[in-house]
């Protein structure tokens, strides 16, 4: 929903005694373009980008599960006059959640918010076979890698599958 007040004054100028017209907008911002839902593995780049509709002195504010995010080494917060982005520099599985990006001025405010779901790279991971015995192999192993796997073996005479639930703690 926009609310649009735009208020129109005039004047008169004692120089020449005519009328003047001036507009002073108030007018609070309105998203145009909102940040989208996203899925990447770990390690790549996230980025969020939204723009508002023509505003006066907006400022942007992002946040992640209602926690404002401030520029560092993991994120890069960029705001001009009608756009801002927030880019997670190297995320890892802990940066999974809800993001939401705030434009405000003294006339009001608006917000978007979008998940993001940071998922495991399959190449982290290798599986060997020999001998009746399957192995999986998990390089730089963290607690971003608990969760539920499943060996699954099949053949022409059928297939078997067996769960396993994998719980790292931290060191």
């Amino acid at each position: 929903m926009l609310h649009c007040n735009i208020c129109v004054c005039f004047f008169c100028s004692p120089e020449n005694g005519r009328a003047d017209r001036t507009k002073n907008h108030t007018i609070p911002p309105v998203f145009l373009h909102k940040i989208q839902p996203l899925e990447i593995n770990v390690g790549s780049r996230a980025r969020f980008e939204c723009e508002i509709e023509e505003a006066p002195n907006v400022k942007f504010k992002w946040f992640k599960s209602g926690s404002e995010m401030r520029d560092s080494d993991k994120c890069r917060i960029i705001s001009h006059h009608l756009s801002s982005s927030m880019e997670l520099l190297n995320p890892t599985k802990a940066e999974s959640g809800e993001y939401t990006c705030k434009a405000t001025n003294k006339y009001g405010s608006d917000s978007c918010s979008a998940s993001l779901n940071v998922a495991g790279k399959w190449n982290e991971w290798c599986s060997t076979f020999f001998s009746d015995l399957a192995t999986l192999q998990i390089a730089n192993c963290s607690v971003d890698n608990s969760g539920d796997y499943v060996c699954e073996a099949s053949s022409e005479a059928g297939s078997d599958r067996c769960n396993s639930v994998i719980t790292v703690k931290g060191l």
